[in-house]
C-alpha cells in the first residue's frame, strides 16, 4: 500500500513507556508497514531488536522516511489550521506550549488539593521523576544535541508569552482571554505572532489537550496525541535512523522530499518502488505500480484538497519574508536551523 494516510501499523506519537520505542509487533517479512509520525526515542541498539536485525527469519529492514523543510512545514501548518472553519477538531482543545507528558495537574493522583492562586501539590519524587523524563525536551533533546535545553527554554517562554497572555487583540475580542483557544489565537493573533506560535506547537507541544478533570497515569500515557513537536520529531528520527544505518547493514533508509512527493508524485513514487522492489521487479511492472499510485494521489487530494497547503495562501514571495522572519527569530531561529540542516544532508545523502 502506497497511500492512504488513515491506515497507520502503530498509533502515531505513542511509544513504550519503558524502552521509548513504538511496539513494532506487527512487522513481518514481505508486508509493507505504514507509520505516521513515529516516536523514536529509544536507544539505536534497541530500535535495531524491535525492528528483529539482530537476529531472527527478517534477512533485513527497508525504510522510507518522508521528510519536508521545517521552516515550510511551521509555515504550512499556520495557514492550515487557522482556515475557516479548521479541518482539525482538537486544534479547539489543543495545548501548544505543553512539552511535558505528564503535567502534575492532569494526573489524577497527583491532583490538587485545593484551586486558587496559592495551590498544594501532593507531587512525589517518583511522580518528579517521571514527570522529567517524559517530556519533548527530555526525550528528543539528548539526541539533537545542537539544540541546548537554555535554547529549547526560550522557545517555551516565547510559546507562554503568546497564549493565554496580555495581548492587542483581547482589548476587541469577545473571547475570554483565559479561555481562548489554539485556533482562536491563530485567528486574532496578527500573522507573524500567529506563524511563531504555531511554530512553537510544532517544535516543542506533547500533543496534549484541554481536558475537565485528572487523569490516571495509565490513561494519560494511552491518550491520543496529536499534532506537536513534529518538527523536533522529525529532526530526532532522522539521527535515530543514521544511527541504525551505521550499526548494521541489514538496514536501508530512503529519504523523500514532500514537495516533491506532492510536485512530482509519479517521478517519486517510482523512485520509492525501485528502492522496495529492487530487481524483484522489472521496470514496467515498477511504472505500473508508479501510475497506480499517482491515479489514488490525484483522487486523495481531490477529495481532500484542505490538507495541501503550499501555495494556496500565500506567494513565493510572501513565504519568503515569512522563512526569513522565523530565520532572524532568536527563540526559534536557532532550531530550526538545526532541523533544517539534519533534513538537507539526508536528502543529499540519499539522492
Amino acid at each position: 500500500q502506497l497511500t492512504g494516510r488513515k491506515k497507520a501499523s502503530y498509533p502515531k506519537r505513542q511509544h513504550d513507556n519503558v524502552t521509548k520505542c513504538p511496539k513494532y509487533d506487527k512487522l513481518h517479512p514481505g508486508t509493507l508497514f505504514l507509520q505516521t509520525a513515529p516516536n523514536l526515542f529509544c536507544s539505536s541498539q534497541a530500535l535495531i531488536k524491535y525492528l528483529n536485525l539482530s537476529g531472527g527469519r527478517r534477512q533485513g529492514v527497508k525504510i522510507i522516511h518522508m521528510v519536508r523543510n521545517p521552516y515550510h512545514m511551521a509555515i504550512s501548518n499556520y495557514f492550515y489550521h487557522a482556515q475557516i472553519p479548521t479541518p482539525e477538531r482538537w486544534i479547539h482543545k489543543a495545548m501548544p506550549c505543553e512539552y511535558r507528558y505528564f503535567p502534575e495537574s492532569y494526573i489524577k493522583e497527583l491532583a490538587p488539593k485545593s484551586i486558587g492562586n496559592t495551590v498544594e501539590s501532593t507531587i512525589s519524587k517518583t511522580s518528579k521523576s517521571l514527570d522529567e523524563e517524559e517530556s519533548m525536551k527530555s526525550l528528543i533533546l539528548p539526541t539533537l544535541t545542537e539544540i541546548s535545553p537554555k535554547q529549547f527554554d526560550k522557545a517555551f517562554r516565547m510559546c507562554r508569552a503568546l497564549f493565554r497572555n496580555e495581548t492587542s487583540f483581547w482589548s476587541t475580542s469577545e473571547i475570554s482571554r483565559g479561555n481562548a483557544s489554539f485556533y482562536d489565537h491563530l485567528l486574532f493573533l496578527d500573522q507573524y505572532d500567529g506563524i511563531r506560535l504555531s511554530a512553537a506547537q510544532m517544535i516543542l507541544s506533547s500533543g496534549l489537550e484541554f481536558f475537565k478533570a485528572p487523569l490516571s497515569i495509565e490513561r494519560l500515557r494511552k491518550r491520543k496525541r496529536h499534532a506537536g513537536a513534529d518538527i523536533l520529531r522529525m529532526g530526532n528520527n532522522i539521527r535515530k535512523l543514521n544511527e541504525v544505518t551505521a550499526n548494521t547493514e541489514q538496514f536501508r533508509v530512503l529519504t523523500m522530499d514532500m514537495a516533491n512527493w506532492i510536485s512530482k508524485p509519479h517521478e517519486s513514487s517510482l523512485n520509492v518502488v525501485d528502492f522496495v522492489f529492487g530487481s524483484s521487479a522489472t521496470i514496467e511492472e515498477k511504472r505500473n505500480m508508479a501510475d497506480s499510485y499517482v491515479e489514488l494521489f490525484v483522487n486523495e487530494v481531490a477529495d481532500d484538497s484542505s490538507h495541501v497547503t503550499s501555495g494556496k495562501a500565500y506567494h513565493k514571495e510572501e513565504k519568503a519574508a515569512m522563512i526569513d522572519m522565523l530565520k532572524k527569530d532568536d527563540a526559534l531561529g536557532p532550531i530550526l536551523d538545526v532541523v533544517e540542516k539534519l533534513v538537507d544532508e539526508s536528502l543529499e545523502r540519499d539522492t
